[in-house]
């Protein structure tokens, strides 16, 4: 996947407006800018164009419940049939974790430092991918970080997780 995912900083549960692009994404105080518009949105999203990606929610790949199915991976194709951009991983997976917001929560819930009453206002973030993407793989387990998650604030997020 390429390093622009590095300098994501992705509240997956919010609006894409919300989402920010860290200047340097090692730094203690990066520079944050508006995805929107960014430069970044329109690069590949791989370092081999691709024209589909799957992926799916490692947290809910790995979680176990009564009755509970991890909902099946998600294709991310390029917008009218070209490679696969930054942008279209985003807008595509948005959809995606909010199609899937109480299962995330509720996997995510054991790591966290609060109780189950709180737990709707909970904010998730990017958190990047498990693996890289190799031939033949089923898909691309994509990470995700919940506020309190091993007693972390946001500010965690905030400069790079």
């Amino acid at each position: 996947m390429s390093e622009a995912f590095h300098s994501l900083r992705w509240p997956v549960f919010e609006d894409i407006s919300n989402i920010r692009v860290a200047s340097d994404p090692d730094s203690a105080e990066p520079e944050l800018l508006p995805f929107e518009g960014h430069p970044i949105a329109a690069e590949a999203a791989t370092k081999i164009p691709l024209k589909e990606i799957a992926f799916s929610l490692e947290v809910l790949d790995n979680y176990e419940a009564a009755e509970f199915e991890a909902p099946d991976r998600v294709f991310v194709r390029g917008a009218d049939g070209g490679i696969v951009t930054v942008a279209d991983v985003v807008k595509q997976l948005s959809a995606y974790f909010i199609a899937h917001k109480e299962a995330i929560l509720e996997a995510k819930f054991p790591f966290l430092d609060f109780d189950k009453d709180n737990l709707s206002n909970t904010r998730v973030f990017f958190d990047g991918f498990t693996f890289i993407i190799e031939p033949g793989m089923y898909s691309l387990p994509v990470e995700l970080w919940a506020e309190g998650e091993n007693g972390e604030s946001a500010n965690h997020w905030r400069h790079g997780v």
